[in-house]
């Protein structure tokens, strides 16, 4: 009756008699006044068995609503904080003789089913009084996420309308005797995007103090600290089950993604930032029995250097802030997130949109592609799906037609269906015509003709070249080979095209480490990994290098008056920094900036960051097929023969491996996924022709590491094949990217 009752008072009040509106009146001001024993009672609604969601949907938007007059926000936040910490003290006490009974059944039997039993037999995680618990929790920190995404959606409507309003007019010639032209409605993206981005940033700041003080308390925060306890436990205990069994996955969902409602409102940090992610995924992976070892690699510590990582105890856990709970939350549950999220993909858009913001790096690659495709759609203009671009191309001349013809379209013509009609060919384009258009001009962008690409030392991947300025037009090229890119990742076309490490993360826009100038050139990189290992005085270096182009001899400096800075010991960090920098990112700025123009116009920067550098290759070049027959009749051995039983294991390994996964194990040993046409014998290397090799290493603590210029894998001798699964796996996975490095 109450919910029944809440509504606005009638825009118009003609039909009714001034006496009877005013007793509506009354009766709707009365209605909002809220009693904090009346908001009790309509948080209890949400916890009440049987309601259905739409039911509580409409319920979570009148509370809203509410929410507005007076001071129902803080009561409603003061009462609902109150149930919440009332509920994680009561599901504390439950995790805790959980997490006991769990870590009990390891001694007791070695087969996984005989645990999980012994689980559901003795703990209460699989007792419906717990299960409802948890569903309360959800519904109760889901309600306040709802409360808090409105209030500061209505701040920023409010913050856009004011801006919008004070937008000077257009002043009108005075000799002028035309009439005036209509004023023109402004939107949302007349607000240029840095000013936009304040307004949300002061919106959110202006009520996040608020909700903060309702639900920040040791008890809640205990509360979390224990459920990552609890399924790292079970993650070890029953690493199957965990995403397999329907009942245990359905009981720890609806903690998991109370936990990012919360999260949400509790953050004082950004963690969006690249020193946010470095300094607490170190701590996170600390306290990680599930990653033993963690190699990281920049210019401050070795790349060979391994960091044998203990898994801490409860009380230190205990001692972590809320921004690192978040990061050991993700970290922890990576496989669980990744099963809820291919259980209904739409919660990357909503209660777990916080890690693909913050922490998309635990998401599986399947994921991540699902979640980009779905955002590029949802935002498409639908308008557009029936305006087609028709193009007339000649074979001979591909580059040039498609640059005339879209170079200069604007951007929502470019987003437009595309037509290809190849001049002097028969037969109408339903696809077929579309994907070879663009499979035959993403090879001819690399064309030597135009001077816009390099190859790098292994002759299969290409980087913007420095020089590219003696063709007049190159930054418009660059532009319009963006749009290309853009427009294949829009349309979900493969393109022929590789490009290095280094310029995928500047389309992505993450941090370079020294290690990416490797396969730019290879001697280079080995000169300034000699620099950092060694004693630098002799060599008399200075901040500043030598460049020889066209004929013309010319001294650049890093710094101001570079060329008479000495390099020392002490700034040696800086000057392999700088020089990096410079020759991977100052030389080609322009050419950067200029692809980037035209491929930002179509995939949004924030968007496609979600990836790291070899998923965003995947992404434009497609999966490709690799025949694991053919790589293993093209191998090399060193040390080792086809026959040593750590051999064995590998190819055993690998032949386990989806499509996706031999991806990255050829990224991780050649530096790209592309497959030689000629197959693995034709697999190329700085030298020529390098087929795969296996090398024997010495240290089994180390990982396995690869050299790609010489398509080379250095495997220790493991004791078994469950661990070389392991060191594998991580060195491949958890190795592939990092925030480290140099911009």
């Amino acid at each position: 009756f109450f919910f029944l009752m809440i509504r606005r008072p009638p825009r118009s009040t003609q039909s009714r008699s001034s006496a009877a509106s005013d007793v509506y009146k009354r009766q709707a001001e009365y209605m909002v006044r809220l009693t904090p024993k009346r908001v009790s009672h309509i948080c209890g609604v949400l916890n009440l068995l049987g309601v259905e969601e739409s039911v509580l949907t409409r319920i979570s938007a009148i509370v809203s609503a509410l929410c507005r007059e007076g001071d129902n926000l803080e009561l409603f936040l003061r009462e609902m904080g109150t149930q919440i910490n009332s509920l994680s003290v009561g599901l504390n006490r439950d995790l805790a003789k959980n997490l006991d009974i769990v870590k009990s059944v390891l001694p007791r039997t070695e087969k996984e089913e005989d645990r999980l039993k012994m689980i559901q037999e003795e703990s209460s995680l699989f007792d419906d009084g717990y299960a409802f618990l948890e569903e309360q929790l959800f519904r109760l920190t889901n309600s306040v996420k709802e409360i808090y995404e409105r209030s500061v959606k209505e701040i920023l409507e409010k913050k856009r309308k004011s801006f919008l309003s004070q937008a000077e007019p257009v002043e009108e010639s005075k000799g002028d005797k035309r009439p005036p032209a209509p004023p023109q409605k402004k939107s949302t993206k007349d607000i240029p995007e840095e000013i936009d981005a304040l307004f949300q940033l002061e919106a959110h700041k202006s009520i996040r103090e608020q909700f903060q003080g309702a639900f920040s308390g040791e008890d809640l925060n205990n509360f979390w600290k224990n459920v990552i306890e609890l399924v790292t436990a079970l993650s070890e205990e029953v690493p199957s089950a965990l995403t397999t069994d329907r009942q245990l996955f359905s009981r720890l969902k609806p903690t998991l993604l109370s936990f990012f409602a919360m999260y949400q409102l509790l953050s004082d940090e950004d963690p969006s930032s690249p020193q946010f992610i470095r300094r607490f995924s170190s701590q996170a992976r600390q306290i990680s029995p599930i990653s033993p070892v963690s190699k990281v690699a920049n210019i401050d510590r070795p790349e060979d250097k391994d960091v044998v990582l203990q898994p801490g105890d409860l009380e230190r856990r205990l001692s972590l802030e809320l921004s690192e709970l978040f990061v050991v939350m993700c970290e922890r549950n990576r496989k669980l997130i990744n099963a809820i999220v291919r259980q209904n993909p739409s919660l990357l858009s909503n209660a777990l949109s916080i890690v693909v913001r913050k922490m998309p790096n635990v998401l599986d690659f399947d994921n991540k592609k699902a979640y980009f495709h779905s955002e590029l759609d949802s935002t498409r203009d639908q308008r557009n799906n029936f305006r087609s671009v028709e193009l007339h191309i000649t074979r001979g001349n591909i580059f040039q037609d498609s640059f005339a013809q879209l170079a200069h379209k604007s951007v929502a013509d470019v987003r437009g269906r595309v037509h290809v009609e190849f001049l002097g060919e028969e037969g109408m384009d339903a696809g077929g015509l579309t994907r070879e258009w663009f499979l035959l001009l993403s090879r001819e962008m690399f064309n030597p003709n135009y001077a816009l690409f390099k190859t790098s030392v292994s002759g299969t991947t290409f980087f913007p070249s420095p020089q590219s300025y003696i063709n007049p037009d190159h930054l418009q090229y660059f532009k319009f080979v963006g749009r290309i890119v853009g427009k294949a990742l829009l349309e979900r076309q493969q393109l022929d095209a590789y490009f290095t490490r280094s310029f995928y993360k500047h389309i992505l826009g993450q941090e370079l480490s020294y290690h990416d100038i490797e396969d730019i050139d290879n001697a280079y990189y080995k000169n300034l990994k000699w620099i950092l290992e060694n004693d630098v005085t002799p060599l008399e270096l200075t901040f500043s290098y030598e460049d020889d182009s066209f004929g013309q001899h010319r001294i650049i400096d890093l710094r101001k008056d570079g060329r008479n800075i000495p390099v020392t010991e002490e700034n040696k960090v800086e000057y392999v920094r700088e020089i990096c920098n410079s020759k991977m990112s100052k030389d080609i700025r322009a050419q950067i900036e200029a692809f980037l123009s035209g491929f930002n116009e179509l995939i949004p920067p924030k968007l496609v960051a979600i990836f790291d550098s070899k998923e965003l290759e995947l992404m434009i070049s497609g999966l490709p097929e690799i025949d694991l027959e053919d790589l293993r009749a093209n191998t090399e051995y060193h040390q080792y023969t086809a026959d040593t039983q750590l051999i064995k294991w590998l190819w055993e390994i690998l032949s386990t491996f989806d499509q996706q996964e031999k991806a990255a194990f050829i990224q991780f040993v050649t530096g790209t996924s592309k497959v030689p046409l000629e197959g693995f014998k034709a697999l190329r290397g700085i030298g020529g022709i390098s087929r795969f090799s296996i090398h024997k290493s010495y240290n089994t603590k180390h990982l396995p590491t690869a050299h790609t210029c010489f398509n080379q894998l250095d495997l220790p001798e493991y004791a078994s094949k469950e661990i070389l699964m392991d060191k594998l796996l991580l060195a491949i996975n958890e190795g592939r990217e990092g925030f480290h490095g140099f911009r």
